[in-house]
């Protein structure tokens, strides 16, 4: 499922669920929707990091041939959102070392 339709469901069972049941729907609704999310970011850490389709490389658009390392993460791949707050110990401390991997290469301006 991709994240734009898994926004609309979970918008739409938080809305059909507050509307029969006021509140405590809501918070139904929320259980229901947020328990497999958080069972996915422990099950499944790790994404594709989108702008640069996993590679690690941007495709220059005039010259095919010409590449550059990603700026945006460490070898195509990063750790979701959800993973990084309520994700086991390994996984944040991986997500750590990634951003500040990505802040030194920034300063030292080597990221090119």
């Amino acid at each position: 499922m991709r994240k734009f339709s898994w926004l609309i469901v979970t918008a739409v069972v938080l809305l059909v669920f507050t509307a029969a049941h006021g509140a405590g729907g809501f918070l139904l609704g929320a259980a229901i929707v947020g328990v497999p999310y958080l069972i996915g970011c422990v099950l499944h850490p790790r994404t594709i990091h989108r702008p640069c389709r996993g590679t690690g490389y941007h495709r220059s658009p005039w010259y095919v041939w010409g590449t550059r390392r990603c700026r945006g993460c460490v070898g195509g791949i990063q750790v979701r959102h959800g993973a990084r707050a309520v994700g086991l110990p390994h996984v944040r401390e991986e997500h750590r070392t990634r951003t500040r991997a990505i802040a030194k290469r920034r300063q030292d301006r080597t990221w090119r």
